[in-house]
């Protein structure tokens, strides 16, 4: 489908299969591209880069999971990825654009298209990231650390703070920027939840309930208010 090697065999099964499931498609190696036509990019700003290349360039957005290649995480059987953009060329070459902390030295990042999802950058929702435990043992450590029950095997949504996941059943997955750029985000926020965005700060309204749900992790970017 693309002109990109295939990556899933190199995969363990338990996460394999579980992935193709969820996303519809084998996971890929994505040539890291270097900035050669004078295109000005942000580290770990994926999606806006890759709208410029495409404005620019012509080609396509291709949107997915980007692995998080952290060997702390990897080596004891978590498989954390965030939701990712990278460039599709109209030679149908898959490239990436964005740099990433996890990648500096890789010439190559380990990217699973997701045809199903999609970024919507006008109205500034993305997706959270997802987990899948490798083994037993891990799962039910994380699990009991975190006080939920956990599979191996199973794909689920992870808040940014890595302290909650949720089934897929129980939420959509997608949760809204509250940048300035999205005041409607942020009106939605205050809404729902009793929570403004006052100077670029985080504010509890006297509507925010005392028992503030987490699903506010979930549903809205937190972490990136400004």
């Amino acid at each position: 489908m693309f002109n990109a090697k295939n990556y899933s065999d190199k995969l363990p099964k338990t996460i394999r299969q579980p992935l193709q499931q969820f996303a519809g498609n084998d996971c890929l190696l994505v040539k890291r591209w270097s900035d050669d036509f004078g295109l000005e990019t942000k580290e770990g700003n994926c999606h806006f880069n890759v709208k410029g290349y495409v404005e620019a360039l012509g080609g396509e957005t291709v949107n997915g999971w980007l692995l998080c290649r952290n060997k702390q995480l990897m080596n004891v059987g978590i498989w954390l990825w965030s939701f990712h953009s990278v460039w599709l060329t109209d030679e149908n070459e898959l490239l990436d654009v964005t740099e990433d902390k996890h990648y500096k030295t890789n010439a190559f990042t380990t990217f699973l298209p997701d045809l199903s999802r999609r970024v919507d950058l006008e109205e500034g929702v993305n997706y959270n990231n997802i987990v899948i435990f490798e083994t037993e043992a891990i799962a039910k450590h994380y699990g009991q650390s975190i006080g939920v029950d956990i599979k191996a095997g199973t794909v689920y949504w992870m808040s940014e703070d890595m302290l909650r996941v949720r089934e897929l059943t129980e939420h959509t997955g997608q949760y809204r920027w509250l940048h300035k750029e999205y005041k409607h985000n942020q009106s939605m926020l205050l809404q729902k939840y009793g929570i403004a965005i006052i100077d670029e700060k985080i504010v509890k309204t006297d509507a925010a309930n005392d028992n503030l749900s987490a699903d506010v992790l979930f549903d809205f970017s937190i972490h990136c208010a400004a």
